[in-house]
Parts: structure tokens; sequence; C-alpha cells
């Protein structure tokens, strides 16, 4: 026979509801948090992104692609990438010898399943030699890339944006059976590009 006055169980419950509650209230809190951090690292598809920080910018690209290359520039007046990521591959396009410098079309890698992205100039004296404002095709549009203007121009397999003042692009390349996929993940990082308030390309 318990030697416990009538009652005393029920209140020791009493005692203990306010204790679970806050348990409760505090997973709560760290769930809802744990979900925010989450949705605030993933693409749509749920793939998590990883942070490019440049020279004076900032993206953030799919896990599953790869810095192809950093900065490169070639000759006083000669191209410059300044960044390609990616999951297929990207030069300038230029031959570097003991004596000259030779440079064509930038070189574009583009495998099946495969999309790169590259922020890159072409050739040019600089801003003493202002770059024609670009002009629109029948179906390119203007849009802002981190709050700087630019010309989208868009064909099944890729996407560009041409800035105003410098021969100056951020442009995407994609195999066309995942066109869908790579122009969505394009998108999204163009939606994350940050600009230094100082920014000037070179």
């Amino acid at each position: 026979m318990s030697n416990e006055a009538p009652g005393a169980s029920v209140s020791r419950l009493r005692l203990t509801t306010p204790s679970l509650i806050a348990v409760a209230a505090i997973v709560l809190v760290v769930l809802f948090a744990l979900w925010q951090s989450l949705q605030a690292v993933t693409s749509g598809g749920g793939r998590h992104l990883v942070l490019y920080e440049g020279d004076g910018f900032s993206f953030q690209y799919p896990d599953g692609w790869r810095v192809i290359t950093g900065y490169q520039h070639y000759a006083l007046h000669g191209p410059t990438v300044i960044v390609a990521v990616g999951t297929g591959d990207f030069d300038a396009g230029c031959w570097v010898t003991s004596t000259s410098v030779t440079c064509g079309a930038p070189r574009w890698t583009v495998p099946a399943d495969s999309v790169v992205l590259a922020y890159h100039l072409g050739g040019w004296l600089g801003p003493i030699n202002p770059w024609p404002t670009p002009s629109l095709g029948p179906a390119d549009r203007w849009e802002e890339v981190g709050g700087r203007s630019a010309v989208l121009s868009r064909t099944p397999t890729s996407l560009r944006w041409a800035f105003v003042g410098a021969p100056e692009f951020i442009e995407a390349r994609f195999d066309p059976t995942i066109a869908e996929q790579a122009s969505a993940e394009v998108q999204s990082l163009i939606s994350s590009w940050r600009w230094d308030s100082d920014y000037t390309p070179h």
C-alpha cells in the first residue's frame, strides 16, 4: 500500500507540465531555425549552394559545379577571364609564346549534361575608349544583375548578359538536353550576384 497522500501524483504531473511545454517550444524554435538555414543554402531541386567571392563581387553556384578558372589576363589590352564555373571547361582562347600573345574567340567545352558560366571581358583599350551601349535584338531585354543594367540575350543553349561601358559579359552555355534545369540554375546564380559599391571591371 502506498504511503503517499491522495492527489500527490497528480500534483507532481502538474508541476512538470510547464517544463514539458518549455522543452517543446525550444525544440520547435531549433527545428524552425534549421529549416530556415536549409532553405538559405539550397536551390531549386534541393541542391546546396557554394559561395564564390571574387575581387569586388560574389555569387552562389550549385555544389555540383566547380571553379573552372579564376582571373586570367592576356597582354596589355587583351581579353580577361575573371571567373568561370560549371561542369565543362572554358578559356580565353589565347596562345602564349616567349615573344607573342595571340587571342581568338573564347573556347567553350560543354560536354553532354554540362553547363559552363563565364564572367569575362573582351579586349579593349579601357575607359579611354568607352564601349558602345549594347543594342537589343528582337528577343533581348534589359535586366539587373546585382543592381547593374545589362542586356540579356538567350538562345536554346545559352544565356548572355552584356553590360554597359565595356565588353563585359556574364555568359552561360549548356547542353540542350538539360536546358531547362541549367537555365534555372544560371538564373538562380544571377539572382545571387552582388557587387562591391566601388567595383569596376578590370
